[in-house]
């Protein structure tokens, strides 16, 4: 074979080869170059150690390839091992003079493997040590407790807030529980944040549908009561205020049974009390308000600007509310009255 600049004493020995043959197959560049009569034993380096595509093959191997073979190539297997060449035929083929030669092919080579970022993916029967070494180059943590993950974002990339505008938590126990399974598979540190926050998303979004539909519902069972609505809503409102139910344990209660189950108990928990209302010496009911009380909250509602708009407009929240507070009040009045206070 000729090569651009004359003959040299490398293509005696066969094919030039490079380091790039180390890996396995063709590293580009980094191969056979031009190389002259002085090949690389001139400037001490072999195989891929000069420039990459400039000449980096052991040109010098005329020497070894017309005589003797160096004394060191004795310690090489002569033995194929499932393999094209033996060891001993693939250096010399190579046309290493020393081992300081291939010794600086080898590191080249290395450094080449390293510079592109390429990363061996271990197979079956691979070393704990190709495996963690795979697992770092990808970014698995050394431990399951170093995915961090980030507060809930939304499709806009913002931070999901609740109402009260504090950051939507992420289930601790959850990420605690599922944390140690994606160690153990590899999953890398990116990944599982991507993951985590995807199915994060897919929650909220099926409860907010959930919680709709139930809400639907709920009003809609309450417009089924026609005339009772008021006096029904008001028997609700006696049951969470005597079982101190907060907004989101109702909410809570609804989801748990079902709008039409947990408003029919409230229902008649609020009627039951209403009958059983025992009245102490202040004209208290023992499970509702006192008429002092539904009129201090009358007197509030009504120096809220924002909720005094409303309390006159049938049909809100607000004038609910001031009707049920109203007779609570009108209620307190007969019963002074009947008492003669």
């Amino acid at each position: 074979m000729d090569f651009e600049g004359g003959d040299n004493g490398a293509a005696a020995g066969g094919d030039i080869g490079s380091a790039a043959d180390m890996l396995g197959g063709d590293a580009g560049g980094a191969g056979a170059g031009a190389g002259t009569g002085a090949g690389a034993g001139a400037g001490g380096d072999a195989g891929a150690g000069g420039d990459a595509g400039a000449g980096a093959g052991p040109g010098a191997g005329g020497d070894i390839a017309g005589g003797a073979d160096p004394d060191w190539y004795g310690s090489l297997s002569a033995d194929t091992d499932g393999e094209s060449a033996s060891n001993r035929d693939w250096v010399k083929a190579k046309g290493f003079k020393d081992l300081d030669g291939m010794a600086k092919a080898l590191r080249s080579a290395e450094k080449a493997i390293h510079d592109t970022g390429r990363v061996k993916v271990p197979g079956e029967g691979a070393s704990e040590a190709e495996v963690a070494a795979f697992h770092k180059a990808i970014g698995v943590p050394d431990a399951p407790d170093g995915y961090a993950v980030e507060p809930l974002k939304g499709e806009d990339g913002e931070v999901m807030r609740l109402a009260n505008g504090e950051p939507v938590e992420f289930d601790k126990a959850m990420i605690d529980r599922v944390a140690p399974i994606a160690h153990k598979a590899g999953v890398p540190a990116a990944a599982f944040q991507a993951l985590v926050q995807e199915v994060a998303r897919a929650d909220l979004e099926a409860m907010a549908t959930r919680q709709a539909a139930e809400l639907q519902e709920a009003n809609d069972i309450a417009k089924g009561w026609g005339k009772d609505r008021e006096e029904n809503l008001a028997a609700m409102d006696n049951a969470a205020r005597a079982l101190g139910l907060g907004r989101s344990d109702l909410i809570s209660m609804r989801g748990a049974l079902g709008p039409e189950k947990a408003m029919g108990l409230l229902v008649k928990i609020g009627n039951g009390i209403r009958e059983d209302t025992m009245i102490d010496g202040g004209g208290r009911q023992s499970f509702g308000l006192s008429g002092s009380e539904a009129q201090a909250e009358m007197d509030r509602m009504k120096g809220d600007a924002s909720i005094s708009a409303k309390v006159m407009v049938p049909g809100t929240p607000e004038h609910a509310r001031w009707k049920r507070l109203e007779a609570a009040v009108g209620q307190a009045a007969d019963r002074r009255a009947a008492q003669g206070i």
